[in-house]
This record gives structure tokens, C-alpha cells and sequence, in this order.
């Protein structure tokens, strides 16, 4: 698991250096498998904008793309070969320029770094690289481009946009210290180690709105011992932007990429807390109901990633009166997914079985960070 200190800085006064920490941490039985400090391990990526893809003439599944960075203040367009399928024109993006460390290459079984070098792919020569979240070992994804947000500056620094000054733990997590799965865990446990106190988190109380929330989405539980508590609250008229820039930082630094305000919210308060959340788009749930149930025996349902999923009757699946709209503490569907045209949300937190939720995780082959 990735733990920032800036992150952790949020939640206990901390001025220790980043081997204290780790002393701390393995002392806790938390084994620290890597530090990392983003402010070196960025350099030569800038931010880039693609102001024309073309297909590769001798390639069937590259594209040759013209992209806009900065020397000085001036802007300088690169030619790029690019293998994403993903990549289109104005999209911001990542770039390694000729010089820079890329962390993780795809094409070696260990992932190994390697130095970018001025290439020709196929006949046409490549200025770089367009980076995907593996690559710059921000994620998983290493099929498609690391798409950021538009209002990003052309030409700055990937280190900047990301938050150079801070420093990433990864941990290794045993199944016995599931309370360590969050910042918050954390923590917990550098506040005994180094005898401090952890800042309060501000709470809401939602109480006053608890009967208007009745009214408008009903809430059935079949199943008590695989769900034993299901709460959802309505939010109305919202608007899809991008989130903050410091939360965005901290979820990028952490391996996560940001999408929108709603949904780098339920993935903020999942990283801090440890408490996963799931919004759906309220205008899409049919019936206006919420039902917990096992799936239908050989049930396919297509999940966030858009791949159709094959179920049995011991896989918890949250419905609506008509459809099945989530794998319960796995991952959403695309039939209630949040987009842009999304005005009403309802926002889910639950508890579910573990045991429930590793078996179908498991014989789905989805490690999410659910």
C-alpha cells in the first residue's frame, strides 16, 4: 500500500525524517518495502498537450503525435510515436522528454527503469515519451495514456503538478493488520511510536436530513449476514468539475488517478479513512430503490471497466428495482456510472461480508483498491 507523508502530515503533527519514520513503522510490524521522493524521480517529465494525432504509416497500431511543451517560455512542439489506444488530440499529458529515468518499463517481465532516448519507431523518429500511470509508476493502467486534468499549465513540471516535495512509503500490509489499510491507520500508529497526538477529522451530522432521505430512496437489505449495515444518501443538483488541486496530489501520489470531484471524493475519504464509498448517478437508479442480493446464478454484468462479468448466486451485488448496478465492495457498473451529464448522486457506504467480498474479488480477478 503507498502511504504519503504529505497525507499523513493532515493527520498528526510530524516533523521526523522519512528513515525515522520507517524505523517507527517497522517496529509497529508495518514493513516498508520503499521510500520514494517524488522531487528527483520526476525530472525531465513536463506537461504536455497533443495538438495532432496521425496514424503511423508502417504501423497499424501506432500513432504519430505532435505535441506542445515549453523550453523557457517558449512553446515547442515534439514529434511522438505513441502505441496507446487512448491518445487523442487536446488531451494534457505526461511526457518524457530524451534524458529522462522512466520508473517502470512494461515491455520488461521486472519492470526495470530505463533512460529515454531520441528513437525512430518504424521509420519515423520519436522526440520522447507519452507516459501511461504504470509507466510513471502512478497505477496499474499500462495500455492507455495518463490522461490528466484540462486546466493543467502546458510545459510545467510533472514533479510540480504532482507535488514534488513529497515522499511515498510502500508498505506491505499482512492480513492480520487490516486496520493499517487506510492513512488514518497509519497514522494511528506513528502517534504511539512517536507519542503524539492525531488532529481531529471534522465530521458532519447528517441527522436532519435522515427523514428526507427516506423519502427519497428506499433501502433493502435480503441478505443481513453478508451486508449487516447499507447506508445511501441522496445529493441533489451537483456539479461534475475537477477536484482540488491539493487533493488531487495527494490521490496521484498515492497511485490513483483523479477523474472528477465526485468521484475523487469517495476515493479521498476510502485512502484517509479506510471506509470505501461508491456514488452512483441517482437518475439512472430504477424504482428510486436500493436492494441488497445475491446474483442471479450465471448473471453477466458489465463492471466500471466495461468488461461483462460472469456471476453465480454467491456473489452480493447491490440492485435497483430492475438491474443489478454495483458487485458489492468490489467495483461499480456502468449502467448508474458517474459521467458528466450527472446532476443527482446517490452515495453509498456499507459494510460487507470480507469474506463475502475477497471470495468474489478473488474468483473475478479483480484486485480493486475497494
Amino acid at each position: 500500500m503507498r502511504i504519503s507523508l504529505n497525507w499523513i502530515k493532515r493527520l498528526i503533527d510530524l516533523k521526523k525524517s522519512p528513515e525515522e519514520i520507517a524505523k517507527v513503522l517497522t517496529s509497529a510490524g508495518l514493513e516498508v518495502e520503499s521510500i520514494e521522493d517524488n522531487s528527483s524521480k520526476y525530472k525531465n517529465f513536463v506537461i504536455g498537450k497533443i495538438l495532432s494525432v496521425e496514424k503511423h504509416p508502417n504501423a497499424d497500431r501506432l500513432s504519430v503525435c505532435k505535441v506542445q511543451i515549453k523550453r523557457g517560455k517558449n512553446p515547442v512542439p515534439l514529434q511522438i510515436v505513441c502505441g496507446a489506444p487512448n491518445v487523442k488530440k487536446n488531451q494534457k499529458v505526461a511526457v518524457g522528454l530524451v534524458g529522462a529515468i522512466v520508473p517502470k518499463n512494461q515491455h520488461d517481465e521486472n519492470g526495470n527503469p530505463f533512460e529515454l532516448l531520441k528513437t525512430s519507431i518504424r521509420g519515423i523518429e520519436s522526440n520522447g515519451m507519452i507516459c501511461s500511470s504504470y509507466e510513471l509508476d502512478l497505477g496499474n493502467d499500462a495500455d492507455g495514456i495518463l490522461i490528466l486534468p484540462k486546466n493543467i499549465s502546458v510545459g510545467s513540471s510533472l514533479s510540480e503538478y504532482l507535488g514534488s516535495e513529497d515522499v511515498v512509503f510502500e508498505l506491505g500490509i499482512t492480513p492480520n493488520r487490516a486496520d493499517c489499510l487506510s492513512h488514518l491507520g497509519v497514522a494511528r500508529e506513528l502517534a504511539a511510536g512517536f507519542k503524539k497526538n492525531l488532529k481531529p477529522i471534522t465530521k458532519n451530522n447528517f441527522r436532519k436530513i435522515s427523514k428526507q432521505l427516506k423519502e427519497k430512496i428506499n433501502v433493502e437489505i435480503v441478505d443481513q449476514n453478508l451486508s449487516p449495515r447499507y447506508s445511501a444518501l441522496v445529493i441533489k443538483n451537483i456539479e461534475i468539475k475537477d477536484s482540488p488541486k491539493w487533493m488531487q496530489n495527494l490521490l496521484i501520489s498515492v497511485g490513483l488517478r483523479p477523474i472528477n470531484l465526485i468521484v475523487d471524493v469517495t476515493n479521498f475519504v476510502m485512502m484517509e479513512i479506510g471506509q470505501p464509498l461508491h456514488a452512483f448517478d441517482y437518475d439512472l437508479i430504477a424504482g428510486k430503490k436500493i436492494k441488497i442480493q445475491t446474483a442471479y446464478e450465471l448473471e453477466h454484468f458489465f463492471t466500471l471497466d466495461g468488461i461483462s462479468r460472469n456471476l453465480s448466486s454467491s456473489d452480493l451485488m447491490i440492485c435497483d428495482s430492475q438491474n443489478s448496478i454495483a458487485i458489492a465492495g468490489v467495483m461499480g457498473g456502468e449502467n448508474s456510472s458517474i459521467t458528466n451529464e450527472t446532476k443527482n448522486i446517490v452515495l453509498e457506504s456499507a459494510y460487507f461480508s470480507s469474506t463475502s467480498v475477497r471470495r468474489t474479488a478473488k474468483k473475478l480477478g479483480l484486485s480493486t483498491d475497494a
